[in-house]
């Protein structure tokens, strides 16, 4: 998804932010866990997983389609 001059820059954020959500995680999740209760976290991370999954269905739809008819025109 990168220029080849760029390739290591990406990867080098990629692991940074990789590295920062392995470390922020578990004590955000346990600080939720002791202070709202026991299912706040799973809680969420459910809100988070459905936030995202609609962010990237706005990045990644068709532009200028309605009602699926990219997939009659494939057929």
């Amino acid at each position: 998804l990168t220029n080849r001059q760029f390739h290591g820059r990406a990867y080098g954020l990629y692991v940074m932010c990789a590295d920062l959500g392995a470390t922020i995680g578990p004590l955000g999740g346990s600080w939720l866990y002791q202070t709202y209760g026991q299912s706040s976290p799973f809680y969420i991370n459910g809100i988070i997983l459905a936030l995202s999954a609609f962010i990237l269905y706005l990045f990644l739809r068709i532009p200028g389609t309605k009602n699926n008819q990219w997939i009659t025109q494939l057929n």
